[in-house]
């Protein structure tokens, strides 16, 4: 008899909870999306078009500085890799690759990837062109980032991108003047504004 009537109140108290705790603690709204609307875009950037532009006038209408560092003198590279294979972040899918192409694989993505991702401007790099899957019939694949202006909804796609493009990208969005290359030997940053604004998606500065 004692185990029937616990049985009652255990009973009894579920639906008790579950009534009410329904009724004063109803479920959380906020994470559930009613219209089918994706995520804020991770890709939208911290910078508005307008001040870019007005970044891209101050550079031009800097003087460069007069001391720039001459790099390394002597620097010895290991030989580019005479086959690569690439691996699909987006399916997994393997693609070789020989000669030129070998090169772009084994060292311009890792070190773009790198950039990308410590980038001011927050972009995507894509890489599909590089998937024999994802980009099937591409005989001459391109490296491509995509980004958004802050308060824009225009999104750009610009290829042929190389890590020194990635470079000039960084060292203009943190406000450098000079622009290194590979080896520490420095430029005047403002000589590269046309290939900036080519990376920006940008007409030319007036």
């Amino acid at each position: 008899m004692n185990y029937i009537i616990l049985s009652i109140i255990i009973g009894a108290s579920a639906v008790f909870t579950f009534i009410f705790g329904c009724k004063f603690f109803p479920k959380n709204e906020s994470t559930e999306t009613t219209s089918g609307q994706l995520p804020i875009d991770t890709i939208k950037g911290k910078f508005t078009k307008e001040q870019i532009i007005e970044k891209l006038k101050i550079l031009a209408n800097t003087e460069a500085p007069s001391e720039l560092s001459t790099g390394a003198m002597c620097y010895k590279t290991a030989a580019p890799p005479n086959r690569a294979e690439y691996v699909c972040p987006v399916c997994s899918t393997k693609t070789l690759y020989t000669e030129a192409l070998a090169r772009i694989i084994d060292r311009e993505i890792p070190e773009c990837r790198s950039l990308a991702d410590s980038s001011v401007l927050s972009l995507t790099l894509d890489e599909k062109q590089f998937c024999k899957k994802c980009s099937p019939g591409i005989t001459d694949p391109k490296l491509c980032i995509d980004f958004k202006f802050a308060g824009d909804t225009i999104k750009h796609e610009v290829c042929e991108i190389n890590a020194d493009d990635m470079k000039l990208l960084n060292e203009f969005l943190k406000g450098k003047l000079t622009h290194k290359d590979s080896y520490d030997y420095e430029t005047p940053l403002k000589n590269y504004i046309s290939r900036l604004e080519n990376i920006l998606d940008l007409s030319p500065t007036k």
